[in-house]
């Protein structure tokens, strides 16, 4: 199956899998006390100006879009 496809061919079983590993972290986080954690979608982890398509190299290369931010 090419990259990405299962997202689309397989989008009930792609969905389950991303909730359980977000919500083992989030657990697990809480189970040994962790005090912050930081939690991007995967949208949020590319800066506003990205030039498309996406590469994963872009990740986290720039300022986040300002609406973004949590404090």
């Amino acid at each position: 199956m090419p990259c990405g496809a299962a997202n689309v061919s397989q989008r009930a079983d792609f969905i389950y899998e991303n909730t359980t590993i977000q919500n083992n972290i989030i657990h697990q986080s809480f189970k040994f006390g962790v005090k912050k954690l930081i939690f991007f979608g995967s949208g949020y982890m590319y800066p506003e100006k990205t030039v498309n398509p996406i590469k994963e190299e872009s990740m986290l290369t720039g300022i986040l879009e300002h609406n973004y931010k949590i404090m």
